[in-house]
């Protein structure tokens, strides 16, 4: 008698993407998540895995060609979603929001002068982090104590401040 594991009955799929923009998405979008999960958790660890977390986001998107190489991904997936209008079997609501959010994110794009993220890589407060971080003792009290204090103060109050740099930075503002 052999009885099957939960694991052993589901299906894990492995996408394997074939353009450089995709991959880099997709790393965003695992990074945006575990940001997410930890910012909204009012833990001391967690506040301090966010921290990190939002650095490797600022390094993903710290490449120079990134801009031009999400607007043309985004273009061209709007394009291809244009097409799908004509079929009668497409919810035509469903399609025109996403096309919506697609042109959103299009224009955002085209109208940021700088780099992606430019603002949050000129903070003072997250370059000492990151740079403590990058050592081998990494971030501790007594070479961060800056880091220290925030992760010390109220994890609302915190977490707000760096959820709303980010949904600037996201803006383009």
């Amino acid at each position: 008698m052999s009885m099957k594991t939960s694991l052993e009955t589901q299906t894990i799929t492995f996408e394997q993407p074939l353009n450089d923009a995709i991959r880099i998405c997709l790393r965003l979008e695992h990074l945006f998540i575990e940001l997410d999960t930890y910012m909204h958790s009012s833990t001391l660890s967690s506040s301090r895995i966010a921290v990190p977390a939002l650095l490797e986001v600022l390094n993903v998107i710290d490449r120079p060609d990134l801009k031009s190489k999400l607007t043309q991904t985004l273009m061209q997936q709007a394009s291809a979603l244009t097409q799908l209008q004509r079929s009668p079997h497409v919810n035509i609501e469903e399609l025109n929001n996403c096309l919506n959010k697609l042109n959103q994110a299009i224009t955002v794009l085209h109208n940021t002068r700088t780099k992606i993220g430019d603002k949050l890589r000129q903070n003072e407060f997250l370059n000492h982090v990151r740079m403590q971080l990058n050592t081998p003792g990494g971030a501790c009290d007594f070479t961060t104590p800056m880091f220290a204090l925030w992760l010390k103060q109220s994890a609302s109050s915190s977490f707000k401040r760096v959820a709303n740099r980010i949904s600037n930075v996201a803006r383009g503002e």
